[in-house]
């Protein structure tokens, strides 16, 4: 349905989160985390469609993907702006309620890099993402993604090497959408940060031993 839809369908998601914030605090919680989405722009979904037809006709795979990237950053945008608005309000109607919002698109962004004045690279953080990059190019604009992990459905685990990547342990992406185990470690590292501003928990680790522990997993 085009734009309106997916706005619709945005709205719609977040309004259901702030019922379920309002349930728990009924049942007694005065401290909830919230998440905003990553960037679902530069997962490997895009390199992967091969359904999306732009608002306009284009002869060229690469530029199809392209659209379709910048829509769904759009999409994201769009859905942690209103999150952040509704916690805002969330935040007025709840007494003594603490609602921290973390901010997954942001941290995200510092995973695939691009920075190189940021004082964390992605190979800090256990990743080689040049093995699994892909660049996509139309005209003179560029697009880089990351190719996922694993070459099957969904979810599922393998142990066959011809099955997935040649180092799953550096990959961001196990498959289209979701994150490898790495990846969900340094998501609760970021959770757990916040937490830890917050005052609701000890420090964690440094980023150099949590790497470590990482690892083990």
């Amino acid at each position: 349905e085009g734009e309106a839809g997916y706005k619709a369908v945005v709205e719609r998601a977040v309004t259901q989160l702030g019922q379920h914030v309002h349930s728990l605090y009924a049942a007694g919680a005065r401290r909830i985390v919230m998440l905003n989405l990553p960037d679902l722009g530069r997962t490997p979904i895009v390199l992967q469609n091969t359904t999306y037809v732009p608002d306009y006709l284009v002869d060229n795979d690469a530029a199809r993907r392209m659209e379709l990237a910048r829509r769904l950053t759009e999409l994201t945008r769009y859905h942690n702006q209103v999150l952040a608005t509704a916690v805002e309000q969330l935040r007025g109607e709840l007494p003594e309620s603490e609602i921290i919002l973390v901010d997954t698109f942001g941290h995200f962004e510092r995973l695939y890099g691009g920075d190189d004045n940021a004082p964390l690279q992605p190979a800090d953080f256990g990743y080689d993402p040049a093995a699994l990059a892909e660049t996509l190019s139309y005209e003179e604009q560029q697009l880089t993604l990351l190719r996922r992990c694993y070459n099957g459905s969904y979810y599922q685990g393998t142990l066959d090497p011809d099955s997935m990547c040649p180092n799953p342990d550096q990959a961001l992406f196990w498959d289209s959408v979701h994150p490898t185990t790495l990846t969900q470690c340094w998501q609760a590292w970021k959770v757990g940060n916040d937490l830890a501003e917050a005052g609701w928990i000890r420090p964690l680790p440094d980023q150099g031993t949590y790497l470590g522990w990482c690892r083990t997993i």
